[in-house]
């Protein structure tokens, strides 16, 4: 996970389901094929869900942006196996403030070796790369005091229609208790609840302060239960998480989405 500060923190409140049009209720990249002329080779294009290394700092990080390149590879035709998250961790600083945007920065221009190359010390193997990078914030609140939860409704309709139709994200969150219900297979819609933060190891909480740890995952998808919006997403904690690795959260819980364009060579 990744490490943030605050002293307040955002209250994860149901947005308006009137902000979002029910159109947008079925965008899933859940069991979608890669495009191939042979129909034997539609593999799919999101990974399965892997277990990221919980003692490596910011494994989330590089784990979730290594799942997202191999699928948006395959969203492009392109072919891809595995690529190595432990090589986008080699080259980003374990105590970064930004650790996503600089590991996105390196994806730009360092780009990712396959797996299979970086176990072999293959240094001229291929790298996969991205062009550009976006991300998707309510930017009225960003402090330096709390985790800025909640997206507003341009920035969700503009991630919504522009980007996740057309690829998957990434979303970065604020961590409370009622998380790790998730990792014992539950399936109920996560919602940051500001009254029950998990704190940092060591740490302790005076007055409501302390460092809340942060997360971040692979976004698959929007929807609707009943009136209630949500992102579905693929976790990088294995599939005991949630429902076979995949988890659904508020919009209103998310401080950022990212998207970004790869490179085709």
């Amino acid at each position: 996970m990744v490490r943030g500060t605050g002293s307040r923190h955002g209250a994860a409140g149901v947005i308006n389901p009137v902000s979002y049009k029910r159109s947008h209720e079925r965008i899933t990249w859940k069991g979608a094929l890669r495009p191939h002329a042979d129909p034997m080779k539609r593999i799919k294009i999101l990974p399965h869900a892997r277990n990221r290394d919980e003692k490596v700092t910011g494994s989330c990080v590089h784990s979730s942006i290594s799942t997202a390149l191999e699928a948006a590879n395959r969203m492009c035709g392109v072919e891809v196996d595995e690529l190595a998250w432990e090589d986008l961790y080699d080259m980003v600083d374990e105590f970064n403030p930004c650790r996503i945007t600089a590991a996105l920065r390196v994806v730009k221009y360092r780009g990712i070796r396959r797996r299979v190359d970086y176990k072999k010390g293959n240094f001229k193997g291929k790298r996969f790369k991205i062009s550009q990078f976006y991300e998707f914030c309510n930017v009225d609140m960003i402090g330096d005091d709390a985790p800025a939860c909640g997206l507003d409704k341009h920035n969700m309709e503009a991630a919504i229609k522009n980007m996740l139709s057309r690829t998957v994200m990434l979303a970065h969150f604020p961590i409370s208790e009622n998380y790790y219900e998730l990792l014992d297979g539950g399936e109920h819609i996560y919602a940051y609840d500001e009254d029950d933060p998990v704190l940092q190891r060591g740490e302790k909480d005076e007055e409501g302060s302390g460092a809340v740890p942060t997360h971040v995952v692979v976004v698959t998808g929007f929807g609707f239960e009943e009136n209630t919006p949500y992102f579905e997403f693929l976790d990088c904690n294995g599939k005991k998480f949630g429902k076979n690795g995949f988890g659904r959260i508020l919009p209103s819980s998310i401080i950022s989405l990212y998207t970004f364009d790869i490179i085709i060579d």
